[in-house]
């Protein structure tokens, strides 16, 4: 970090989208930032509004100078751009997963997946706790969560067999459950589940309803 910056005992800087200069008018449109740059204008546009940006920033005294997200597409509010990034490169939730739903899970676990195939990039952070108020107090009422979630994967699995790695992931689960079986039901009954979630996907992959 610069000297300048360290010796400051409040830098200041700005947070969020600043304003595109109103001659910068071209959009990503759901391209990958690399492939529209492939366009020398776009490229070279950007790098300019970039500096101006930032020559504003130093103008106003700003201790730390951002690009202003000047990647982003001109939406109203421009924020918006932020919205529809995931959303034009993955489409929105697989509507044959989720609560109310034939499969009554996995719809964060699919979504996050075709995020991973599109090259987007999560964060595990094991420092997060998320709490569900679900209201479910009974023994029978948290069996059935159980059974939503295996469900899910069966559906899970079953839309993306074709990969490799999800082939290789269902391949153990089902191994291990039938190495099981002997021991009591309980394996059968996910075997069973599993099973019932990638009929579910059958049928919606037939309809050719499910984004991938």
């Amino acid at each position: 970090m610069a000297t300048k910056i360290v010796d400051t005992l409040l830098p200041t800087t700005m947070v969020g989208s600043y304003p595109r200069p109103h001659w910068f008018k071209q959009q990503l449109l759901g391209r990958d930032i690399r492939v529209a740059f492939k366009e020398v204008q776009h490229e070279e546009a950007y790098h300019d509004a970039v500096a101006t940006v930032i020559r504003d920033q130093e103008e106003a005294g700003l201790d730390i100078v951002t690009d202003g997200n000047m990647w982003y597409d001109d939406y109203v509010g421009v924020i918006g751009s932020f919205c529809w990034y995931m959303y034009e490169r993955i489409g929105g939730f697989d509507p044959a997963f989720g609560k109310g739903r034939r499969i009554g899970s996995a719809e964060d676990l699919d979504l996050m997946y075709r995020a991973l195939r599109r090259g987007l990039s999560i964060r595990y952070l094991p420092h997060v706790v998320v709490h569900h108020a679900h209201g479910r107090d009974s023994e029978v009422a948290v069996a059935e969560v159980k059974r939503e979630y295996v469900r899910g994967r069966g559906a899970f699995y079953w839309k993306f067999i074709t990969d490799r790695e999800i082939a290789r992931m269902a391949y153990w689960e089902i191994a291990g459950l039938l190495a099981r079986r002997r021991r009591g039901t309980e394996a059968w009954r996910t075997l069973c589940t599993l099973a019932a979630g990638a009929a579910c996907q059958s049928w919606f992959l037939l309809r050719g309803a499910a984004p991938r």
